[in-house]
This record gives C-alpha cells, structure tokens and sequence, in this order.
C-alpha cells in the first residue's frame, strides 16, 4: 500500500512541475519500425529528465525552458543518440529520431528486446519469404519451441499440450477470435493477420504475463506498422495474390495501411485423395490508420472484412493403407456437394495518451461472425486387398476379395452468428529511475451467439445399419443426429495488475514481473483469479546469460465452443479450466564460428484441473460439456538461432513432452470382457517429440540468389474410435514429417541492379521464387475415416495430406 502511494503522490508531483516547454516525437529503426520501450534521457547542469516511448515508438516529456539540454538515447544493439537542445519559452519542439543497428544483425537484435519476459521475438521480415502454403506469420509461428501442428492446410497450433481454443492471439492489443465451425484446414480460408502489414511478432508458449488475457497455452501479440513513407507492395503465386498500400500524410501525422488478399487453393487442394470439383475462394481487405492528434495523443482505427466460401463436389477418393505385408485399398464414390460460409466482420478503435511517464489507452472493438454449413453427400465405398506379390501381373492392384462394402449419407445445415463487443481501458507508467514499471486494466466484453444445429450421418457398414423391410416395424439408425436451436447471451468483466520491478546490482540485472488478473462470467457466474509471477536473473559475466523462473494460474473460462456436449447441448454451468505453470529456463549469447548466436532452453510443467476433455478430427475440436477431467503436461524446450550462415538467422527448435489427463467415470472393455477404469491416458495433443528447422543460406558469389527451408516432425498422436471412444490397444497414428524449401532471385533492389528505363524505374524492389511443398512426397495424416469390415472390426482409413507440389511467387515493391 505503502508503495502505491508513494507512486500516486510521484506522479502528481511530476504533473505539477512548472516545465513551459515541451519535447516530443517518435522513434523508429532503419526498417521505419517503431521502437517500444526506448528510455531518454534529458539532462541540464543540476537536473535529469527521463521518459519512455509507447508501442508506437512516441514519447512526450516537458522541459525548462532557456537551459542547454542534453539529450541521451542509450539503447543495446543500436548506436548512442546525442544532442543538444535549448527551447524557448512555450515551444513544443518535434524530434523525431532514426536509431541505427549495429554491427549485430537485426534479426538476432529484435529477439534480445523480449528478454526476461518469457517472450520470444520474431523477425517479421522472414514472413514474406518463408516457403509456406498458409501464412507467413504462422509459419513461422509453428518452427518455435513448444509449438505443434500436424496440418500444413490450418493457421491452427498446439502449444505444450493445449488445443487450438487455448491460444491467444492479438493485433495492436485487439484481441482476435475465429470462426466456430470450421472442421478442416481447407475451410479456413485466409488468417486474420496479414504479413505484410506487420512490423513487431511477439510470442510466448508458456508463463506470460498478467496484462495477457485469461487462456491457458500461449499468446501471441502482433504490432501493426506506423508507415512514414509510400510504397505499394503486390504479390502473386498459385495460391493467392495481393496488395498493400501504406504511407503518411498531413506532415507525417496521419499513417495509413490497406490491404486487400485472395486465396484460391484450388491448385493446392487437387493433390488431396479425395478428387472432385474444389471451388474455395477467400478474400479479405484490411485497414488501419494511426493519427497523431498532439505531441501526446493519438487515434488508431482497424478494420477487417473477411469472406470465406468453400465449395466442393466431390467424386471419388482412393487411399492405400496397412503395411507392406497387409496392403489394402480405399475406395469410394461421392454424390452430392458441400457448401460452407464464413463472414468475419472487425472494426476497433483505440485513443493514446502518453505524458511524461503516464501512459493511458481507451479501446473498442466489435466482431461479427456469421458461418454456415450445408452438406448433403452420399457416399460408397469397399475395402479390397492390395495385391503384393511382385511376381503377379496384377502386381499393386487392389485383386483381393472384397473385406468390407458400405457407404455414407451425411446432412448438415448449421447456422451460427456471432457478435462479441470490447471496452477496455489500459494504463502504465514507469517511475523515474525506472525501477518499477506499471501495467493496469480494466475490460467488459458482451456476447451474444445463436445457432441452429441440424445435422445427421447414416453409415450403413457392418454393425451400423441392418437390412430395412417397410413391410415390418424397423427403422434405420441414425447417427450423429444433432438438432437443436441456442441462443446464449452474456457478459465478462476482467481487470489487470502488474508490476515489472527492475533491480540493477554490481553482479546482476534483476527483474521481477508480479501480477494478478481478475475475470468474472455472468454465464456460471464464477469469479476466477489468477496470480502471475516471472523472476529473471542476469549476472554480469562475459557472455551474456539469463536464468528465468516462472510460476501462474492460468484460468480459462468457457467462450462458447466449449459449453456444447458431443449432443450439441449448451451446458452454461461449465466452470473456468485451470492450468498452473511451473517453468524454469536459461538462455545465453555465445559464439559460435565468430558468429552471435542464442540458446534458450525451458522445462514446464502444467498442472491441468477442470479440465472439459475434448476428441479432435482435422481442426474440428469438440468437448464432452462437462469438467470431468484433471491431468498434466510436462517437458523440455530448446531453441538455437543465429548465423549458420554468415549474414542470415536460421534456427533449430526441439521439444518433447508428455500430456496425460484422467476422465471421471470414462472406462473400457478389456480383453476378458470385462469393464475396467481408463485411469490417466494421452490427451488428444500428447506428441512426445517435436524438430522443427528454419534455414536460409544464399550463394557467396550471387547474393541475389537466395534460399529458405521450413523443416517440421513431430510424431504421432493419440488415435480414437468413433465419437471419442477410447481403448489402450490402439496405437498413435503416424509421424508428420514435412520439409518446404524455397529458392529465390532478387530482381530489383537489395543488392540487385538499378533499372533506370522508365518501366522499371519505379520499381524499388522485385524477387521472383520458386517453392516445392513436402519435398520428399511423404503421406501425412490429418485424421481418420473408421469404417468396419465384414468380420465386424473397425478399420482406420487415413486421410492424408497434401503432396508434393511446385508454386511460384512474385513479390513487387512501388
């Protein structure tokens, strides 16, 4: 309390000096980035005055006037700022000021600002060159430690053995949400964030701060750019194409992004089993504009308007599956079609406020969400053996008897719209000697979802459905029949408190971060409260090295998807899930060939209660609608970046773990036919090891030639029967095994030749690229059709992937 106080009365003091001049401006890095985060300091004869930039690199301080001022900007990795200044009695002096990198690379730079905080930090530049058939951002997302995802087609991550709904995601402190429905990486369509406009990527698998919001795997915050110049960047592949228009205007105090993106991948989607007519199409424009209103205030405004529309007929589908002693064929015919909607509607507004030390942020934001899914789909199918004999002429062909024949009738017609309205209100302020550094917050959020459910499946196969008379009193069986009608209306209200505590000794860099969240749901009406504390300890040895401990409740109350049982039945008496974050790790600069390179290294463990179990098909998550769970999940991290190649950042990560969790009541028949508690088994996320490479290396004599590999592997994951039944005697599904390489060739700029003929002498920068998706073909399964056979056994037809596949990319800067 006492401390408090004393901050109070600081700051009433500091506003009530009688300072008559005022000094104000921004700073940015080479790449025109704002830069978060910078302390200046102004000094006269007798006195110092200090302020901080805001994450738009702003600051604001008054000053005497008609006194010879120093001014110092000091900050590692960029060279030493200094003037001299003397104002005028009443003026309001603009500096702005460029911060040059030294001699270290930017890449290796940008990930050292995140230090002690459990953040990661990543180049953004790399997500425009990144061989990915997704997004950039994400791409690169999934290459960090911790991070799993078996689907080449989704936007959608595993974090230390969470699901996809416990990820956070923000863009200029705006939190971001996704469609519900969605059930494949092929529907997604385009992710929300666009790489081309984004100037700072933060990220954290574990033990984040209190000013996060209330999930419990990751968060990853995403800063926008603040433009000072104009420049148009187009964009082209096979797969999509694009346009961002960005720049300032009124004397560089209004800045201005818009971009506009279509993702077609039909291309990309004919290499599936599964051939027919794909008509995906999705397409979004984006705005975001920052006004400067005064030296220390400012208006930002975002918007996104995102339309996905996903058509296909199918016709057949052929999948070879077993093994080299058992080979066996999939084959099945389609009739019908499947079309599915998505409209993502955002608009948010914020207003900053930065004087001196203070810093206050008013922000507002709505989502609209509206989906619909129609599907009416019949299908036929038989399982044959392949035959295996070299020696026969019928070598490969699917010769044996018949194992199996049946078919599908699958009806969906679901309608869901959403509508989720933020007001939040966010303050900080850093003392004087900066040894305490304050965060605070208050938000209320409403809710409203309404959804019409109508779906059914008929699986006529050995077991399901029996031979049908209308002549007797039979029907057939329907299963997954879901039909029902929500409507769900609710509040939130969370708060924030946190305090990053600085202590510089002789030996050692202390810091501290403590903080508390609070977060109230009028659906349960439960409060829930989750402390937050994050030690780091620098000694001050040669080379560079940080121990971290971290330790926090991280609670999750239900949004939505998690309230519906397997029934579609909307439970609100679901209570918050609780995850509790043990983390210890070190990181440390080295040399490594006369090169800088970073090792972090990070063991967790996650204690899991109340938890709702959930079953997993493609992306589709889907929760039993109770918290009849409790489990674990524990590991190690590593990652090392640095300069494999001289002059570019490449990095391995590594991680394994091991997510368990123990179902209330769940059982199984064992072998003696008899019924026996499951105990604690593999969560749907449990894979115990996971690589993933990202490298880039260029040709020494042609620098303009340059390439990138994007290398994932993580082993298999927990298989499950239909509906989420479980037994011990099945075996986890196949490793993922991927390697995306890119080659490229700067046509214009960064080092290539000038063109000064008056087509291209507009042009500032152009790079052509070729890409080849799964390079070595590898068949990688997202999930798994069950069907039975005549001797009335489950048989697991894996649905893979996409396979190898060429792209071509062209990328154009006016």
């Amino acid at each position: 309390m006492k401390n408090i106080l004393f901050l109070f009365l600081l700051f009433l003091s500091c506003c009530a000096q009688a300072q008559d001049a005022k000094l104000y401006g921004t700073i940015v890095d080479e790449e025109s980035t704002a830069i978060e985060g910078i302390n200046i300091t102004i000094n006269d004869a007798s006195k110092a005055y200090y302020t901080i930039t805001n994450e738009k690199g702003m600051y604001s301080v008054e000053l005497p006037s008609s006194k010879d001022l120093t001014i110092v900007i000091s900050y590692p990795s960029y060279e030493k700022f200094v003037q001299k200044i003397n104002l005028a009695p009443k003026e309001a002096l603009e500096l702005n000021v460029l911060l040059k990198n030294k001699e270290m690379k930017m890449a290796i730079i940008k990930e050292v600002r995140g230090r002690g905080e459990g953040i990661s930090t990543i180049n953004p530049k790399y997500t425009t060159t990144v061989a990915t058939t997704s997004d950039g951002v994400i791409a690169l997302i999934k290459t960090q430690p911790g991070v799993a995802s078996n689907n080449e087609l989704s936007s959608q991550y595993n974090v230390r053995g969470g699901n996809f709904d416990e990820n956070l995601v923000y863009i200029n402190d705006f939190e971001i949400y996704r469609p519900f429905l969605v059930r494949s990486g092929q529907q997604e369509g385009l992710n929300f964030i666009n790489a081309d406009m984004v100037s700072d990527i933060k990220f954290s698998a574990g033990g984040f701060d209190a000013k996060y919001g209330d999930k419990m795997s990751s968060v990853l915050d995403i800063k926008y750019k603040k433009p000072l110049q104009w420049k148009t960047t187009l964009s082209a592949s096979l797969l999509n194409y694009g346009a961002t228009v960005e720049g300032s205007a009124l004397h560089k105090r209004l800045s201005i992004m818009a971009a506009a993106r279509y993702r077609g991948v039909q291309y990309l989607l004919k290499s599936l089993d599964t051939k027919g007519q794909y008509k995906p199409t999705s397409s979004d424009v984006q705005l975001y504009t920052n006004y400067v209103l005064n030296e220390s205030s400012s208006w930002e405004v975002l918007a996104n308007y995102n339309s996905t529309n996903y058509v296909t007929q199918p016709e057949n589908r052929e999948t070879d599956f077993g093994s080299a002693n058992e080979a066996y064929r999939f084959t099945m015919y389609f009739d019908g079609s499947e079309q599915n909607k998505f409209l993502t509607k955002m608009i948010g507004s914020s207003f900053t406020n930065t004087k001196n030390r203070l810093q206050t942020k008013f922000l507002a934001s709505y989502f609209g969400i509206q989906e619909n899914e129609n599907s009416d789909v019949n299908a036929e199918y038989w399982i044959r053996e392949v035959q295996k004999d070299p020696g026969k002429a019928n070598f490969g062909d699917a010769a044996g008897p018949k194992l199996g024949v049946g078919g599908f009738l699958t009806f969906i017609r679901n309608e869901l719209k959403t509508n989720i309205l933020n007001l939040e209100y966010k303050g900080s302020f850093i003392k004087t000697d900066n040894s305490h550094f304050l965060h605070w917050g208050i938000k209320a959020q409403s809710e409203q979802f309404q959804e019409k459910m109508n779906e059914w499946r008929i699986v006529d196969s050995a077991g399901y459905t029996l031979h049908y008379s209308p002549f007797e009193d039979t029907s057939i069986e329907v299963q997954d029949r879901i039909k029902n009608t929500i409507q769900l209306k609710s509040q939130r209200y969370q708060a924030y408190l946190q305090d990053n505590i600085t202590w510089q000794k002789d030996s050692a860099l202390i810091k501290l971060t403590a903080g508390i969240r609070v977060h109230y749901w009028t659906g349960n009406k439960q409060m829930v409260v989750s402390p937050r504390l994050n030690l780091s300890i620098q000694p001050n040895w040669k080379n560079t090295t940080l121990f971290r401990i971290a330790v926090g409740y991280y609670n999750q109350p239900p949004l939505y998807r998690e309230l519906k049982d397997l029934k579609g039945n909307l439970h609100t008496d679901i209570v918050a899930q609780q995850s509790i974050h043990f983390i210890t790790g070190v990181d440390w600069d080295l040399k490594i060939w006369q090169r800088p390179f970073k090792m972090i290294a990070e063991a967790f463990y996650k204690d899991l209660n109340s938890i709702v179990p959930y079953t997993v098909d493609n992306v589709r998550v889907r929760y039993y609608g109770n918290n009849s769970s409790k489990g674990y999940a524990t590991g190690v991290d590593a990652r090392l970046s640095g300069e494999f190649v001289e002059g570019t950042e490449s990095w391995i990560s590594l991680g394994v773990m091991k997510t368990m969790e123990d179902i209330a009541l769940d059982s199984f028949i064992n072998t003696n036919s008899q019924k026996q508690a499951l105990g604690y088994i593999k969560r749907p996320s449990n894979q115990f090891l996971r690589a993933a490479i990202f490298y880039q290396d260029y040709f020494p004599n042609a620098p303009t030639w340059k390439m990138n590999m994007n290398l994932v592997f993580g082993t298999g994951l927990p298989r499950r029967l239909p509906n989420g039944n479980y037994t011990p005697l099945l075996k986890d599904g196949s490793a993922y095994r991927r390697i995306d390489i890119g080659m490229s060739k700067q046509l214009i700029g960064n080092g290539a030749k000038k063109h000064t003929s008056s087509a291209l002498k507009y042009i500032e920068s152009a790079w052509i690229g070729l890409e080849v998706f799964n390079l070595f073909g590898i068949n990688n399964t997202v999930s798994y059709t069950w069907v039975k056979d005549y001797a009335n056994t489950y048989r697991s037809i894996p649905n893979y992937l996409t396979k190898r596949l060429l792209n071509l990319r062209l990328i154009v800067v006016l």
